[in-house]
């Protein structure tokens, strides 16, 4: 009997060792698949995400920058959308004339799709006729306290002749409440 629960004893030694060396095996394979699903992940990436300095950048496997924006517009701090210059090309293509699509000839052209707000700080009749041409609304500010402020819908502009005027000229806003003069 002695020998029999000697013999189980070292059976049962033998069953604790091959668990754990089981389950030590399970941990190390279960390590490497990991490490090989991560090294094809990034192998597999056409762009890679670094840089130094406080400035993150997106670059290609070959170690350019991505441009992750709109290829063909870009947009100006004052919110004019713009097409991008038409020597920017990143692929060739062939049913185009010039091998890459051109939205405009001239860079500095403004796409116009949206209204774009732009501040002037002195409104007065010598302004150019394009900015009363663009002039749709108007909001005036009364400095103080409250900052009151009045905005008016300008549907339509006159410059008159005046030789009473400073520059030679008066300019008439009709808006939806009545006419302002300049």
């Amino acid at each position: 009997a002695a020998k029999a629960q000697d013999s189980m004893r070292n059976t049962m030694q033998w069953m604790k060792r091959g668990m754990f060396f089981l389950i030590a095996l399970l941990c190390v394979l279960m390590a490497g698949m990991f490490a090989v699903c991560f090294a094809a992940t990034e192998a597999g990436k056409e762009f890679h995400v670094g840089g130094g300095g406080g400035a993150t950048k997106m670059t290609s496997t070959s170690g350019e920058v991505v441009q992750v924006g709109s290829s063909d517009f870009s947009a100006t701090r004052d919110g004019v959308l713009r097409a991008r210059s038409s020597s920017v090309c990143a692929e060739p293509d062939a049913s185009f004339a010039g091998g890459c699509r051109r939205l405009s000839e001239a860079e500095h052209v403004p796409v116009q799709v949206a209204l774009a707000v732009q501040a002037i700080d002195s409104l007065t009749s010598a302004l150019p006729d394009a900015t009363f041409h663009e002039l749709r609304a108007l909001e005036l500010v009364h400095p103080g306290q409250d900052n009151h402020t009045l905005g008016l819908t300008i549907t339509s502009w006159q410059r008159v002749e005046a030789r009473s005027s400073t520059c030679g000229s008066v300019v008439h806003l009709q808006t939806t409440i009545g006419r302002l003069t300049l």
